[in-house]
């Protein structure tokens, strides 16, 4: 049995339990890419500096297990326009620093784009960033001058952002706003191209080398937790990085499309951004939990299986 195997039987298991969410154990696989650096989560968990303050007051304390509902709707929102800040800014400094080659540098600019379109639609219903300067581990300045170790931190930090969205769309789903789940779950299989393409770039193979994606967060805010864990939000001194704004519109913008979110009914005509904050209902978000009905489904998809039988077999006489 494969690791993505265990994980979906852990999201499964998860799910049927009620009021508890697992480790973040499979965080580690997050990280992989890093293993070549000689640096584990715990050795990196050591590099940052101050906690931004805001940062620390919005992500749960003992966030890799933090409780359902630690996270609302609004701080949902402005920890995924941080995290959107934070890969506009890095992704910058490494096309520029990096000196990677054309190609590699022309899909960095495209991700960056990408992002900077998800934040502007975030901020479009209410999202505030809760830091706009970032930093880099330990001040270390090979973050965003080594291309290979850009590339892999890129492909760490995708893997957070998507453990991310993951917890939103659960969030949302809960909370019975399929709409919203949606929009997390566009934004999401972004973020998840953006980590096989840094992959791709390091000559890894399969680049695409997941069955599943890792539900590695069990909150929103445990992801940020994360992000500030490994020094990406310990601004200090010259170790500080400042969101730089979008920059030229059209850098990077050649040949990206999907610029507008979908509505959730099928064939509805596509809205360029939500235009309120999503609606969750009060309060918190709580994670209902899913109750798998196994002999409800077995009994069901007998029924239908008996059906088919019955209708080949009068067709056959």
């Amino acid at each position: 049995m494969v690791a993505d195997d265990l994980q979906f039987i852990d999201n499964v298991l998860r799910d049927k339990a009620a009021g508890t969410f697992g480790s973040a154990s499979t965080r580690r696989s997050l990280f992989r890419g890093l293993g070549a650096l000689g640096a584990g989560l715990g050795a990196l968990g050591l590099m940052g500096g101050s906690p931004s303050p805001a940062l620390a007051a919005a992500a749960p304390a003992g966030s890799a297990a933090a409780a359902p509902g630690a996270d609302t709707t609004q701080s949902i929102l402005n920890i995924a326009d941080t995290a959107e800040h934070l890969a506009v800014t890095y992704l910058g400094y490494v096309i520029a620093k990096a000196g990677l080659p054309a190609n590699v540098s022309a899909i960095l600019a495209a991700a960056r784009y990408e992002e900077q379109v998800h934040l502007q639609v975030l901020e479009s219903v209410g999202a505030k960033p809760l830091t706009t300067t970032f930093s880099l581990p330990a001040g270390d300045l090979t973050y965003v001058t080594d291309g290979t170790k850009a590339l892999q931190t890129i492909e760490a930090a995708e893997g957070i952002f998507v453990a991310a969205y993951l917890a939103a769309v659960a969030d949302f789903a809960a909370a019975g706003n399929w709409k919203w789940a949606q929009y997390c779950a566009e934004v999401l299989g972004v973020e998840a191209e953006h980590r096989t393409l840094a992959r791709f770039a390091l000559g890894e193979s399969p680049a695409d080398n997941l069955c599943f994606e890792q539900a590695a967060e069990p909150s929103v805010g445990a992801a940020a937790a994360t992000l500030q864990s490994l020094g990406f939000l310990s601004p200090a001194g010259a170790n500080s990085y400042a969101y730089p704004g979008p920059g030229d519109p059209s850098a990077g913008a050649g040949g990206v499309t999907g610029l507008a979110l979908t509505n959730s009914v099928p064939g509805a005509p596509a809205a360029a951004a939500p235009t309120a904050m999503p609606d969750t209902g009060a309060g918190g978000m709580a994670r209902r939990q899913r109750r798998l009905d196994t002999a409800g489904a077995v009994a069901s998809a007998a029924a239908v299986a008996a059906g088919a039988w019955a209708v080949a077999g009068r067709q056959r006489t």
